[in-house]
């Protein structure tokens, strides 16, 4: 079984690809969305042979793990320059859609313009930074 363990490994050129993103929700961080790379989440890889795997995720909510960047997520032409230097965690997260880097970002700003409780992973920091300097000035 461990031989069929595919983790695909962020530094890779090839898994960037705009045309292969995703819609992530953080369980672990109040339920932040961004987008990111499909490439990213680390499954097995005989459970992978065509989208139903993805549609799959989504229908059933199912938790993910995935590997994370300590920085900003952009568009692939530039993100594979940075995933050479940055950081990588594993974390905790539910695949929303996928699809195209457009498509997906447009998903993500109509989640955050129309409901305020899900917030990006780096609005969240901002938010939370202004809070605690807010709470620090009293």
């Amino acid at each position: 079984m461990s031989n069929s363990i595919l983790y695909n490994d962020p530094k890779r050129v090839d898994i960037y690809d705009d045309s292969k993103c995703g819609l992530f929700e953080f369980i672990n961080e109040g339920n932040a969305v961004q987008v990111g790379y499909l490439g990213w989440i680390t499954v097995d890889s005989s459970t992978i042979t065509d989208l139903s795997f993805y549609e799959a995720l989504i229908k059933q909510k199912t938790d993910i793990e995935m590997k994370w960047p300590k920085c900003d997520v952009i568009y692939s032409s530039k993100m594979v320059r940075f995933a050479q230097k940055v950081e990588w965690i594993n974390v905790p997260a539910r695949l929303l859609a996928y699809g195209t880097w457009v498509e997906m970002c447009d998903k993500s700003n109509d989640i955050i313009n129309f409901d305020e409780t899900m917030l990006t992973r780096s609005t969240r920091r901002v938010r939370h930074a202004a809070e605690n300097e807010h709470n620090i000035n009293k």
